[in-house]
């Protein structure tokens, strides 16, 4: 595993160290500092729940022209890249390397030992980024929370954007198994 040393760094260096990789936790920028992923710690639920929205949002991928990507990197901001579980986009939106644009939806499935602080963080990024779906899922709850306006607030019901109709979360949480 690449060690890195704590201080910040910039988008350059976090590129090479992606490039490089041979790390056993996905790095995330924030602020021009690494915050490494709980990835080792997603649980089956977890799993679950990134799988349930990944289909759910795929089976109508046609019909709304748009794709649903899990674990994609997200460039917010200089400085900033960041990796929700599950993005959102336009099937309009550029083929690149890492998402530049701003995507339709993310999602966030809470794993076990993942750090509130950086949650926050990683909300207001992509709050700031004009993100207008930010969505948490509490898997062993299975509790939806929705981030708006800098607050994460109950909510089973997704507004729509772009092509994608309003719709009740619900829906998703069928499909968990």
């Amino acid at each position: 595993m690449k060690l890195v040393e704590a201080g910040p760094v910039t988008d350059e260096e976090f590129e090479a160290l992606i490039e490089a990789g041979d790390f056993e936790r996905e790095p995330e920028l924030i602020d021009g500092y690494i915050e490494w992923r709980d990835a080792e710690m997603a649980t089956i639920t977890h799993g679950a729940w990134v799988t349930a929205i990944v289909v759910w949002f795929s089976s109508r991928a046609e019909q709304w022209n748009i794709n649903a990507y899990p674990g994609v990197t997200n460039k917010t901001a200089p400085l900033n890249s960041l990796i929700p579980d599950v993005t959102v986009l336009s099937l309009d939106a550029r083929d690149e390397k890492y998402v530049t644009g701003v995507p339709l939806a993310v999602f966030e499935v809470l794993s076990p030992k993942q750090s509130k602080t950086v949650l926050k963080a990683k909300f207001a990024k992509y709050e700031q980024k004009g993100i207008k779906q930010i969505w948490l899922i509490n898997p062993d709850k299975g509790v939806w929370q929705r981030h708006l306006d800098g607050r994460l607030t109950g909510s089973d019901q997704f507004t729509g954007v772009g092509t994608i109709p309003p719709f009740s979360m619900l829906e998703i949480s069928k499909l968990v198994r």
